[in-house]
């Protein structure tokens, strides 16, 4: 038995639609039918997901050469609304009667060998091995956990805060989830936004994210800190989204909060992946006064011709450069030229995984406008992150970004005359 499941089909679904998704799972059953002998059987079992029959005996070889074989008809894009789009199966295999004697458990253990492959990479095949039935079944839980937790508000946010390079006063922060689980205390978002993605909850939290990070915002705006900017992540499949815009408006609309104390982050892969379609969603995002901020800068591929046509605000230096950057000569030139290129392209620069006062004086020296880190300080609960603010900027102007940044230009000025 070979059950394969279709890698991000979610996104393809939700971004281009319902009827653009049932073209796609046609044309994958017509793929399938040719990887397979005229004896076998071919079946889709709901959603994305398709079983294999295999009439025997077949050999182990045998049954990893269809399912290598159904990987490999899938690599030739799909034509759909005049996108070529590509899709990716992970698929396991179950082996009768060594892996089980009922319909039920053979097919659960096929299932398994599938979650295996999709944490293994996705787009590869893997044969049920003793453990993996547990490993999915923790798997499955997680998932109902996950529903759970969002119709109870488990989930919350801690705030990292950004930090003006020259003045050491904060000026934003970013919104980091944090899932408060019932038995196993807080958890980091690593520990569950992968299954989050697989089950198609990572768009619903991102919303969930989006709102509660304006609400806090505006509560921030009423304590007496006007000029705080808080900041949120935005999946690739979220970016996507048909209703993106109007999700944003509506979290700004729900509190009356100012546009410009909303800062959208998102990583350079997901800009670059379809980059004329980006430059319209991000064009819409800029208009209503929301900056835009590009995360992990310097790992992915962009394009200088798209960069300077993308109305983006800042770079965000990715942690890998800064976290080697006083040790390897070759990173910190990295460094240097990404805050020369934003500069030159009228954006700003921060700089993520800060965590020693010798990274943060050479970002200085370099130009760099913000940073954030452990160096000045973790993820924090609301009420600490006022604390802090309080504590950091006790006895500075009240400062907006703009005014920060032209205070910062003097002072950055005054050290190349004293140079």
């Amino acid at each position: 038995m070979v059950v394969i499941d279709l890698d991000r089909f979610k996104v393809i679904n939700d971004s281009l639609g319902h009827r653009a998704g049932d073209d796609l799972l046609r044309e994958v059953a017509e793929r399938l039918k040719r990887a397979v002998r005229g004896v076998d059987t071919t079946a889709r079992l709901g959603g994305d997901e398709f079983v294999l029959l295999l009439n025997g005996p077949v050999t182990h070889a045998e049954a990893v050469a269809v399912g290598t074989r159904a990987i490999q008809l899938m690599e030739p894009s799909m034509r759909l609304l005049g996108i070529d789009v590509h899709i990716s199966p992970s698929i396991g295999i179950a082996f009768y009667p060594r892996d089980a004697l009922s319909v039920d458990t053979l097919l659960a253990r096929a299932d398994a060998a599938m979650y295996s492959a999709k944490e293994r990479g996705r787009n590869n095949v893997q044969c049920y091995a003793e453990g993996m039935s547990t490993v999915t079944q923790e798997s499955v839980k997680l998932e109902s956990e996950l529903h759970e937790a969002l119709r109870s508000e488990q989930f919350e946010l801690q705030y990292q805060p950004k930090v003006d390079t020259l003045t050491g006063r904060i000026n934003s922060a970013e919104a980091l989830i944090r899932w408060r689980h019932p038995q196993r205390g807080l958890l980091p978002p690593g520990a569950f936004i992968g299954i989050a993605d697989e089950c198609g909850l990572l768009d619903d939290i991102g919303e969930w994210v989006l709102f509660e990070a304006c609400r806090q915002a505006k509560a921030w705006q009423r304590a007496g800190l006007p000029h705080l900017r808080v900041a949120v992540n935005l999946a690739s499949s979220q970016f996507r989204l048909a209703n993106l815009v109007d999700q944003i408006r509506r979290a700004l609309e729900a509190v009356d909060l100012d546009p410009q104390l909303l800062e959208v982050e998102l990583t350079e892969s997901a800009v670059m992946s379809d980059a004329e379609e980006s430059i319209v969603i991000l064009e819409a995002i800029s208009s209503m006064g929301v900056l835009v901020s590009v995360d992990d800068f310097g790992t992915g591929y962009s394009s200088m011709s798209y960069l300077r046509r993308f109305p983006i605000d800042k770079l965000k230096i990715d942690r890998c450069f800064v976290e080697e950057m006083t040790r390897r000569p070759e990173d910190a030139s990295i460094v240097g030229a990404i805050i020369s290129l934003a500069h030159s392209l009228q954006m700003k620069v921060i700089a993520e995984g800060v965590e020693t006062s010798e990274q943060l004086a050479l970002l200085a020296q370099l130009g760099c406008d913000q940073y954030q880190g452990f160096f000045f300080s973790p993820a924090l609960s609301p009420a600490q992150f006022v604390a802090l603010v309080k504590k950091s900027n006790a006895g500075q102007p009240d400062l907006t970004e703009d005014e920060a940044a032209r205070t910062h230009s003097k002072l950055a000025g005054v050290k190349r005359l004293r140079r």
